[in-house]
């Protein structure tokens, strides 16, 4: 990558852009979480991230607001998305969550008004706690499950 602009935080956590995507690198390991996401850009800036292989958990809040986010990239390292991660992300097209995601939260995409199709983990078992997932997702055409899909239980009020 060339060109990258770096932004640290005390944390010597850093971000860097490069061609209009903003990587999320280096020392952010375990959760990430809104205070590192806010700290070091402005969220409405955000349109493209790549999550770095260190994080194992997309905390609270983390991207919520991103509204100019378009596209997220998530590591096979990442085993859990929490509430409201990508809450009122109202420009998010496109997600892939990988099969290392075992367990979803509370309205993660809630108000994701641009998301238009999104395949879940065979990993995912269970989404009676995912209250809500897709609430306000007015352009929604499909939600996907693996033919090998190991849920068992989906909240009544997911959508």
């Amino acid at each position: 990558m060339n060109n990258k602009n770096f932004n640290f935080n005390s944390q010597n956590t850093y971000f860097s852009t490069d061609n209009g995507k903003t990587y999320i690198e280096a020392d952010i390991s375990g959760t990430l979480t809104q205070t590192d996401v806010s700290n070091n850009t402005t969220i409405a800036s955000l349109t493209n991230v790549i999550i770095g292989t260190n994080v194992t958990s997309i905390g609270n809040y983390a991207f919520e607001d991103c509204s100019g986010l378009v596209h997220v990239y998530i590591p096979n390292t990442v085993t859990s998305i929490t509430q409201y991660a990508f809450n009122n992300c109202s420009s998010l097209l496109n997600i892939i969550i990988p099969n290392s995601v075992t367990t979803i939260g509370f309205k993660v995409f809630y108000n994701c008004s641009a998301l238009l199709n999104i395949t879940l983990p065979n990993s995912i078992t269970n989404m009676t706690n995912a209250n809500r997932l897709f609430q306000g997702c007015s352009n929604l055409l499909s939600v996907a499950l693996p033919e090998n899909s190991n849920v068992t239980a989906i909240n009544n009020y997911m959508f």
